[in-house]
This record gives structure tokens, sequence and C-alpha cells, in this order.
């Protein structure tokens, strides 16, 4: 009887033991997790506000060079910085997945400014490829968004 007691005197001291160990450190992975996906949240946030800036600007340059009288290189000269290498970086490190698609957006974007500022009639043109590729890239940003950070039904 009495090494029955013992032993689950033992077996009681392992446990606590163990679970005094281990506890800790699970607790502090899920902590780690849930920062994790906090700031890939906020990253998707920044990427998704730069892309927005992006294509605002996009359009702001477009109708100063429809109407301003102003040289191709005083009204980009007017305009505020890009926001492209924001988005690229934050693709890079947090969604490489979105990489090709920024990239893709990007590149058809700066070949529409180019043709702007010298062919309007051949920039006419790209603007739809400017906009699909916009397209390609808020739906994967979309994507990223319900995949990684499901929206809150109730909201």
């Amino acid at each position: 009887m009495a090494d029955s007691s013992l032993s689950g005197v033992i077996l009681g001291g392992v446990i606590g033991i163990v679970g005094g160990l281990i506890g800790p450190l699970v607790l502090e992975w899920r902590k780690q997790v849930a920062e994790k996906k906090k700031r890939k949240g906020e990253k998707l946030e920044e990427l998704a506000s730069a892309f927005s800036d992006y294509q605002h600007w996009l359009r702001e340059i477009t109708v100063s060079a429809q109407h301003s009288p102003d040289t191709w290189e005083a009204i980009i000269t007017k305009s505020p910085p890009l926001s492209y290498s924001k988005m690229e970086a934050i693709s890079i490190v947090y969604f490489p997945e979105l990489r090709n698609l920024v990239r893709s957006f990007k590149d058809i974007s700066s070949e529409y400014m180019r043709q702007l500022g010298h062919d309007k009639e051949q920039a006419t043109k790209i603007i739809a490829e400017c906009k699909e590729a916009a397209k390609h890239l808020e739906r994967g940003i979309i994507d990223c968004a319900e995949r990684g950070f499901p929206l809150d039904k109730n909201n």
C-alpha cells in the first residue's frame, strides 16, 4: 500500500515538474505565433494602403497629363513620391506569394507612365493592361487577407 501511494506522489511530482517546464514554453510559443500573425496583418494593411496610394497617384498623374498646360517633367516633379518601393519591400519580406503580382503591376504601370509622357495614344492602349494588373494584385491582397486573417462576419 505504501508503494502505491509513494508512486502516486512521485507521478504527481513528475507531472507537476513537466507541466511547470512545458507550460511556459507552450505559452511563449503561442504568444509568438499570435504576435507574428498580428504583425503580418499590419503589413498586409500597409501593403493595401500603399497600393491604394499608388493607384491614386496614377490617376492624378493621368488627369494632370491630360489637362495641365505644364510639361511632363513639371507634372512629375510636382507629384508626391511613389509608394511602389514600399509595396515591393513588404511583398518580398512578408508576402512572397504577391511579389510577382506587385512586380507585374509596377512594370505595366511604369510602361504606362513612360508612354503617357511621350505617346498618349499608346498610353491609352496600355491603361487596360494596367487596370487588369491592378485587379489581379487587389485580388491577391484580398485572398491573403481572407486566408490568413479571416474577416469578422459580424462587422
